[in-house]
């Protein structure tokens, strides 16, 4: 009965969606009209020594910075959030979903129910759709609790809106933090049919693993899942993190490197527009020609002819890692943040994929603090489909023994060619969806 009510609430989604028109990557010029954004905000505890998140909601704004909407309720003990793999506000994103209907007519969230902690992982919590009014569909997966442990029930993590050509939703068999033996990734129509296994990682077993972020590639063809693996057998697991992609229409997988940074652990990885080109972060000594022994390095790899290219600073100044790495849809540049070691600010850089020029793209969006108590930290969440502005986020913390450790986010439009930054608004952007030309 579940069932039948999502397929028949959702019916006019899954025409929608379908009806959506397919932008081709020679068409992508800049829009004649905005682009929305889909942001969160969190209530924060009143008088707290530090900031103590204890509900958020979810909002849309267009990317002119007007039309400001509230989705979501923001009330105590409930966070509205994008996927449980993000912390509350308490600090940046290592991965971001495709929230949005290609259409932009609807989007993804997860409502949680928790105990005003505001940390990870989130216990109990039901991925819904909306509309761009913030009305609510039934819940997106049957039970009732997405994020439930292996032991009760089937859960549900890294849910992710494919593009206009797949007309999927794409969702891993277990809950960001709820490893399992057979890791899989799974795909359905928006209207709840068609529900099917892609892919699992079934090389993995006496070990538990889980998928731990799912990237579409922007023609809808290929998947970049991360699996993180683990060995129960031992007190204190090993963790391995392997990089997969995924063939849509056959569900044969290639992996793409061993021992990357997953999201639990504050890895990245995208591909480019037509699945060709990967970029992640990788641990592994000379996994990417790097010289450098025992550090993360950032690694761009041609899927077609298997050249790997470390992307490095060339005057070795700059630490490039932390953040959502963002490939250009043409797999020639990646958006990727750059933390000077002396400096209090992690700044977004433009990074040649073939390893020839690096370019800094952000300014410290409010001033640093001489004494070091004031730290800026840029992410980069989206770029727009012609891949010449780019949806950020300015996260800036603060500490001081008189008052603790207060954080808040602002949200930027960057115009990739001179850098230039746009305000926003306030919060936690985390999709941004950009109408056909």
């Amino acid at each position: 009965m579940q069932a039948l009510l999502r397929i028949g609430a959702l019916a006019a989604l899954a025409c929608a969606t379908t009806a959506a028109l397919t932008a081709s990557p020679a068409a992508r010029a800049a829009p004649a009209t905005p682009g929305t954004i889909l942001f969160a905000r969190p209530l924060l505890e009143t008088g707290a020594f530090n900031d103590r998140p204890i509900g958020s909601a979810i909002y849309s704004i267009r990317d002119d910075g007007f039309g400001e909407r509230q989705l979501t309720p923001l009330t105590e003990g409930v966070f509205n959030v994008p996927d449980d793999s993000l912390e509350p506000f308490l600090t940046i994103s290592t991965w971001h979903g495709n929230a949005f209907s290609p259409s932009g007519n609807y989007s993804l969230f997860l409502r949680v129910h928790a105990d005003g902690e505001g940390g990870l992982p989130f216990q109990d919590g039901k991925y819904f759709v909306m509309n761009a009014y913030g009305q609510r569909m039934p819940p997106l997966f049957p039970g009732g609790n997405d994020l439930q442990p292996p032991k009760d029930g089937p859960s549900y993590g890294y849910v992710s809106w494919g593009p206009a050509d797949a007309n999927a939703i794409a969702y891993a068999n277990s809950a960001s933090n709820a490893p399992v033996h057979h890791a899989c990734v799974r795909l359905m129509h928006p209207n709840g049919s068609g529900d099917h296994k892609l892919w699992c990682a079934d090389d993995c077993p006496p070990y538990l693993s889980s998928i731990q972020g799912i990237r579409w590639s922007g023609d809808g063809k290929n998947l970049l899942v991360s699996v993180l693996i683990t060995d129960p057998r031992h007190p204190f697991p090993p963790h391995r993190g392997d990089l997969y992609r995924i063939k849509v229409a056959t569900g044969t997988a290639t992996r793409i490197q061993t021992n990357i940074e997953t999201p639990e652990i504050a890895g990245s990885s995208d591909l480019s527009y037509d699945g060709h080109e990967a970029v992640y972060e990788t641990n592994v000594p000379h996994a990417c020609t790097s010289a450098v022994p025992d550090q993360i390095v950032v690694c761009a790899k041609n899927l077609v002819t298997g050249q790997r290219t470390a992307l490095l600073d060339p005057d070795r100044a700059l630490i490039f890692a932390g953040t959502q790495v963002l490939l250009t849809p043409d797999g020639s540049q990646v958006v990727m943040e750059g933390t000077d070691p002396s400096s209090k600010a992690a700044e977004l850089y433009l990074v040649d994929t073939d390893g020839t020029r690096v370019r800094k793209l952000t300014q410290p969006c409010v001033p640093l603090d001489p004494a070091g108590s004031r730290e800026v930290i840029w992410e980069g969440v989206r770029l727009s489909p012609d891949g010449k502005r780019l949806l950020a986020n300015c996260y800036v913390e603060t500490f001081t023994p008189q008052t603790g450790t207060h954080g808040s986010s602002r949200i930027y439009i960057v115009n990739l060619v001179d850098g230039s930054a746009r305000y926003i608004t306030d919060g936690y952007a985390y999709d941004w969806h950009v109408p056909a030309a």
